[in-house]
């Protein structure tokens, strides 16, 4: 059984690397479609489509941080699987590399 959070942690998701992020996405088959104003923007490998942006290093903290939460809230409504075990998957993966 998966926890149910929303994860708004500001250090946890901070610390997140766009790079590293889209590295994983590509690894998982997601399709990078374009990359522009700050963001690159992945599609879902699968017929149910979901596009994810991932949003650049560089603006505001505060931005990127809320942008890391969407992702996070996206990414797990998409694999019907908690936004904990999204993040805890995402940091082992990261660290992994």
């Amino acid at each position: 059984m998966s926890i149910l959070a929303d994860i708004t942690d500001f250090s946890a998701l901070g610390r997140l690397s766009s790079r590293d992020i889209c590295f994983y996405l590509i690894k998982h088959k997601w399709v990078k479609v374009a990359e522009a104003a700050g963001v690159v923007i992945f599609d879902s490998p699968t017929k149910v489509k979901v596009r994810l942006w991932v949003p650049l290093e560089g603006g505001t903290q505060e931005d990127y941080v809320l942008s890391m939460g969407k992702l996070i809230r996206t990414l797990s409504s998409y694999e019907a699987r908690s936004q904990l075990d999204i993040l805890e998957d995402l940091t082992f993966f990261l660290s992994v590399m």
